[in-house]
């Protein structure tokens, strides 16, 4: 490649360059939060999540473009067009993007929101999608697949698309593109400011506001709880589930009377010795005001409370790190930051949703739950996933780091006919998309008809 120099430019002189059809003036100009470039148009799935997620992120950052045809490179860490590369207008099925554009995002948007443009180019075309401030109005992409639903909300703070999750990063980053937006900061703007805040509130409440509220302040507490128990050096990795209903298990505290304490002294594993809930025999469940609980050193601990909520968390640190040590390579030296073994996080996921589906079915719970996932880590450290060599050389080695820390997805009461693998195919489908940016592949999942599975036959392979 020749030798480039990156400029910024902003929309309307990106928009003059192709209404000119200078199109070789493009080449080096840098992405921003206003302006994207893609090498190929969407297809398949990716018309269903990323041309909704792509188009709410753009809106929600104060409009902009996204131009397709545009090969990329980096340079010092920032993306810019390196090269022209038209494609066959047959590839656009307008009517589907259309269609994914208005059913995905909330609130829909009016017809002309976003515009399609296209522009010959040596026999082929570039397309230009014009996308329309979203102004007060945040919004959100609804994602769905299976026994998963969840709602995101994407922005681009810089020249990247970033999926918010959680009422307290979504309003941040409206605040952030607000204040951004009224430079300097004048008392009108003040004003508009704050009554855009109003609404943005108003609308994050009304999309979040479900029964399982009343389990906030206890997720948060169990956490906290967690944290204090666990060895949290490298931080910790936790799973809560919380009926959608409020609930009430008669004598959870007895021995005798209940099959919690039976559940959380044997929790269902796929393979002796492996990554999941069990401790060792001497470690035995003990009661706490509400709940049984027990723990595995300070690894991992277990908890089910009289309310139907299931939590664990595993320390990541001699636990989720485990054998990574046993491995070199360039690429480990490169990444300059912790990594948890990606083998270890998927086989405790999936130990986890057999506890829970055990439990559902053993204490006799008709509930739909929420579950929420995530990663307690110190601030400042960079973590990532790392693939063993010899569990399948054909996984990128090292995800890409932590992006978001906690996410959630749904189980409706009808899926727990579901097998376990399923379930916990569903939330780590989340977690290597949310948190990790992974949309392509999925180490140790299969997939069927019924959704996102574990290959729980790789982990009873593995002694």
């Amino acid at each position: 490649m020749e030798n480039i120099t990156p400029r910024t430019i902003n929309v309307p002189e990106i928009q003059k360059i192709f209404r000119e059809k200078k199109f070789a003036e493009v080449v080096g100009v840098l992405e921003t939060h206003q302006i994207e470039f893609k090498l190929s148009p969407y297809l398949k799935e990716k018309i269903e999540h990323e041309l909704p997620k792509d188009v709410a992120a753009i809106a929600n950052s104060g409009g902009g473009v996204i131009y397709i045809g545009i090969n990329e490179s980096k340079q010092n860490g920032q993306a810019f067009a390196s090269s022209i590369n038209p494609f066959d207008k047959n590839l656009v099925n307008e009517d589907s993007w259309r269609s994914n554009i208005h059913n995905r995002i909330e609130p829909q948007l009016p017809d002309n929101f976003v515009s399609f443009n296209y522009y010959d180019y040596d026999q082929g075309i570039l397309m230009e999608i014009l996308i329309k401030d979203s102004q007060e109005e945040p919004l959100f992409v609804h994602y769905t697949n299976g026994s998963m639903e969840y709602w995101h909300c994407p922005t681009r703070p810089g020249a990247r698309t970033a999926s918010k999750y959680g009422v307290t990063l979504i309003r941040q980053a409206f605040i952030e593109k607000l204040k951004r937006d009224t430079s300097p900061p004048v008392i009108p703007g003040i004003v508009r400011i704050e009554k855009k805040i109003d609404r943005i509130n108003e609308r994050i409440d009304k999309l979040y506001s479900s029964p399982a509220d009343v389990f906030r302040v206890n997720q948060q507490s169990l956490v906290e709880y967690a944290k204090s128990k666990l060895n949290t050096e490298k931080g910790f990795f936790y799973i809560q589930a919380d009926p959608k209903t409020i609930i009430e298990l008669e004598n959870i505290l007895s021995k005798n009377l209940s099959k919690a304490y039976e559940l959380i002294s044997n929790p269902p594993d796929i393979r002796p010795m492996g990554w999941g809930l069990s401790v060792a025999s001497s470690e035995r469940p003990y009661p706490a005001p509400n709940r049984w609980e027990n723990m595995n050193g300070n690894r991992k601990i277990n908890i089910i409370t009289d309310h139907g909520q299931i939590f664990t968390a595993g320390s990541i640190q001699r636990f989720l790190d485990w054998g990574v040590e046993d491995y070199y390579s360039s690429e480990i030296t490169e990444f300059g930051g912790e990594l948890i073994n990606n083998f270890a996080l998927v086989e405790y996921v999936d130990n986890f949703m057999r506890f829970l589906k055990d439990a559902v079915n053993k204490l006799k719970i008709n509930a739909d739950y929420e579950i929420r996932s995530g990663f307690w880590i110190p601030d400042d450290m960079k973590m990532g996933l790392f693939r063993p060599y010899h569990l399948g050389s054909y996984f990128k080695t090292i995800s890409d780091q932590i992006k978001i820390k906690e996410i959630t997805y749904q189980i409706k009461q009808r899926d727990f006919n579901k097998d376990a693998a399923h379930l916990a195919g569903g939330l780590l489908e989340v977690v290597y998309t949310l948190c990790f940016n992974e949309t392509d592949t999925f180490p140790y999942l299969g997939n069927d008809d019924q959704g996102m599975f574990v290959q729980e036959e790789r982990f009873k392979k593995v002694s």
